[in-house]
C-alpha cells in the first residue's frame, strides 16, 4: 500500500524562493565588485547591502524567529565581499531548505511570537506560515530592488523566474 505524501514548506515555498534565490545569483554574477558596491546619487543601499541583508534576515527569521534559537545572523564587517556573501547565502539557503522539508501543516500553524528587532506591526495570532509568507515577500522586495539597481547603472538584470 502506497504511503500518501505528506505537504511540508518545502512544497509550498521552496518553487518560488528557488526563483528568486537564482535571480538574485544571476545578478550578482553580472555585476562587477564596483557595481556590487555602488549606491546610486541619493540612495541608501548597494547590491552588496540586499544580497547581505537577505542572508542576515533569512537567518534571523528561520532560527531567531521559527526555531526560537539564541543565535545572531553574521554581520556586516563578516561578509564583505562576494565570495563571503554568496557563501553566506548559500549556507542560510542550505538550512532553510532542511528545515522546510521537515515542516508539515500542523508545525505551519503553530503559533510564534516577533521577538524585539522586527520592523512593522506582526498579526495577532502570529504562526510559522506568517513567517515564512513574510520571508519571501521580503526576498522578492530586495531583489527587486537589485534588479532595479543594475537598470539604473544600465546593466540589463537577469530575467524573471523560469
Amino acid at each position: 500500500m502506497a504511503t500518501e505524501k505528506r505537504l511540508t514548506a518545502a512544497d509550498l515555498f521552496l518553487p518560488n524562493l528557488r526563483g528568486w534565490r537564482e535571480i538574485l545569483l544571476r545578478c550578482l554574477d553580472a555585476m562587477t565588485d564596483e557595481q556590487l558596491q555602488w549606491v546610486p546619487p541619493g540612495g541608501v543601499n548597494s547590491a552588496a547591502w540586499c544580497a547581505r541583508h537577505l542572508a542576515q534576515s533569512e537567518d534571523w527569521f528561520v532560527n531567531v524567529v521559527i526555531l526560537g534559537r539564541d543565535v545572531r545572523p553574521r554581520r556586516s564587517r563578516e561578509l564583505q565581499d562576494r565570495e563571503a556573501i554568496v557563501g553566506y547565502l548559500r549556507e542560510v539557503w542550505a538550512h532553510t531548505d532542511a528545515r522546510m522539508a521537515e515542516w508539515d501543516l500542523a508545525y505551519l500553524l503553530q503559533p510564534r511570537t516577533m521577538p524585539e528587532g522586527f520592523r512593522g506591526q506582526p498579526p495577532e495570532g502570529m504562526t510559522v506560515l506568517w513567517v515564512l509568507n513574510q520571508m519571501q515577500q521580503h526576498f522578492a522586495y530586495h531583489v527587486g530592488q537589485v534588479r532595479m539597481l543594475m537598470r539604473l547603472m544600465g546593466l540589463e538584470p537577469a530575467g524573471a523566474m523560469r
